[in-house]
């Protein structure tokens, strides 16, 4: 998968979360994911947000040019893998343009997991919070260009069908530009699961473009 289709979602879900300053803490404990296991946990988180439908709302009344955006979230729903179900809580604060549809826009999302079942090629994972995932992230979309940087926190449960079981604590630093063909950078460091990130695709972005566009 692209390094766009890994990296947008973590857009919509930007943040320069202002209102939760005490970062989760996640640990390390039990058996090992594999780094194909933690990729799929990666995609995952991407594809349980885009069930949430966060996306900023529709202006009513007049077209303007550019509107001040600042709301809650507060959602629980479906994991929309095979069981389970993703909340979340948060905010958004920042400027759309209601007429060419650019952004700059700053997130605060705390997810958490429960009880969401993910395949992998060897089996399946349970994934539940401990406490939860935190993305903090400031997002821009122009009319030549998407910027995003952010961060990661936090940490989740697991269980797998083998057997295994344990916690991860997440703690991964990203950056992503693009134009808006897909041609870009992206980088991710720090570690998950006591392990580099330097390796791994955080997101998958076309679900977050299904979530911007609302549903």
């Amino acid at each position: 998968m692209s390094k766009l289709r890994s990296l947008l979602v973590l857009a919509v879900m930007a943040s320069a979360l202002s209102g939760c300053k005490d970062d989760p803490l996640g640990v390390n404990s039990g058996d090992p994911l594999t780094e194909d296991e933690i990729q799929e946990v990666f995609f995952a988180l991407s594809e349980a947000f885009s069930s949430l439908n966060l996306a900023p709302a529709a202006a009513s009344g007049p077209a303007r040019a550019s509107i001040s955006f600042n709301e809650s979230f507060d959602a629980t729903a479906p994991y929309p893998g095979e069981a389970g179900t993703i909340s979340a809580s948060g905010s958004a604060n920042g400027t759309v343009d209601d007429q060419t549809f650019e952004f700059d826009l700053a997130y605060q999302l705390r997810m958490t997991p429960n009880g969401c079942l993910i395949p992998t090629e060897t089996g399946t994972v349970t994934l539940d919070g401990a406490p939860h995932i935190q993305l903090d992230m400031d997002f821009q979309l122009t009319d030549t260009q998407i910027v995003v940087s952010g961060s990661e926190t936090g940490g989740i449960a697991f269980t797998s069908d083998d057997g295994r079981s344990g916690s991860c604590a997440f703690d991964v630093q990203f950056s992503f530009s693009s134009d808006l063909e897909g041609s870009g950078t992206a980088s991710a460091s720090g570690t998950v699961c006591g392990v580099s990130a330097s390796n791994l695709t955080v997101f998958d972005a076309d679900i977050g473009i299904i979530a911007l566009a609302g549903g």
